[in-house]
């Protein structure tokens, strides 16, 4: 018994520590509190971990007109498609048309590399536009034009 704490101490440590998370999404370096002045938004993306070595090797981003599509993953205003790249900022909006106004959920897919090796499929999830973060969904912005 004396053995096998230490073994299951190590266990739950090593889960709780290989967390990694998208965190401050923007859209033209704002939170999405406010409404953009651009057709063509630039989107960015950072990652919170507890492990070393984290290095994104792909994206994918998604713009929607509706949190239901986002949340399934349906681009239907843009759909950059995969993208092999560490690139995580100011990455240019190519889709349709954006209008005065025009109300746009956005959500980005990734994929990290960390510690020794490991490989981590994330996505970040997607917030009700023009309003302030809100737990859990840690604020991520939309593009709101007006």
């Amino acid at each position: 018994m004396k053995r096998l704490i230490p073994i299951l101490f190590t266990l739950i440590l090593a889960a709780c520590g290989s967390k990694v998370e998208i965190t401050n999404l923007t859209v033209e370096m704002q939170d999405g509190s406010m409404p953009l002045a651009t057709a063509t938004p630039r989107f960015s993306w950072n990652y919170e971990a507890r492990v070393d070595n984290v290095m994104q090797t792909s994206y994918r981003v998604i713009v929607s007109s509706s949190e239901e599509k986002a949340r399934r993953g349906v681009g239907d205003l843009w759909d950059s498609q995969s993208v092999d790249t560490s690139q995580m900022l100011y990455i240019p909006y190519a889709g349709k048309t954006l209008k005065s106004r025009d109300r746009c959920w956005w959500r980005v897919y990734t994929t990290v590399t960390y510690g020794n090796g490991r490989s981590k499929k994330l996505k970040s999830p997607v917030h009700l536009p023009g309003t302030p973060p809100v737990p859990p969904l840690y604020g991520v912005p939309t593009a709101v034009l007006q």
